[in-house]
């Protein structure tokens, strides 16, 4: 079957886009999927993965943010059986996006109140079965660059999210771990 030229035409855009985003092959990885879907050149099953984070400071700032990725079907389901998958998958679908989050406002420290400079976020992966999957983020923290202020506000969320789970009546799970991500 011969290619249209707009088959072609994706093909050369993927080209480029993927020169321009070497560094950050995750993301290419799935936005060539989407793109080489959309075009009728390969069909790979993907979801639409949201991601859901309220980012808070010391000052008494907060914000939330959502964003909707497309990830390919068989990657979530990896993720459902595999903790390592899991890590992997949150990690890419968090980290992008952690410039936007820092560049929204001027952050203080949760800890030392010095300026923000990296955040600290917990998504919890226990949703990735639903329809459609989504990671909420139990709580994006802003940290300064000092590893003391990580190590603590990280022992701080660590707890409170043990202590909002035991209050439901549960025990936490290997599903429901916190993956941090800096």
């Amino acid at each position: 079957m011969a290619m249209s030229s707009v088959q072609w035409s994706v093909i050369v855009v993927v080209a480029a886009i993927g020169f321009y985003y070497v560094v950050d092959s995750e993301s290419f990885g799935n936005t060539l999927a989407g793109l080489l879907n959309k075009a009728g050149v390969a069909e790979v099953p993907t979801v639409q993965l949201y991601y859901n984070v309220t980012v808070r400071d010391n000052s008494g700032n907060e914000q939330n943010f959502v964003y909707v990725h497309d990830v390919e079907a068989a990657r979530v389901t990896a993720a459902l059986r595999d903790p390592a998958s899991r890590a992997e998958l949150a990690k890419a679908i968090t980290t992008p996006h952690i410039p936007e989050m820092l560049a929204a406002r001027d952050w203080e420290c949760a800890v030392c109140k010095k300026r923000a400079e990296m955040l600290l976020l917990h998504p919890l992966p226990n949703h990735l079965a639903l329809d459609p999957p989504f990671l909420k983020d139990f709580g994006g923290v802003a940290v300064c660059g000092d590893g003391h202020c990580q190590d603590q506000a990280a022992g701080m969320m660590a707890s409170l999210y043990k202590q909002v789970v035991e209050a439901s009546g549960r025990e936490l799970s290997d599903f429901e771990d916190i993956i941090e991500v800096y």
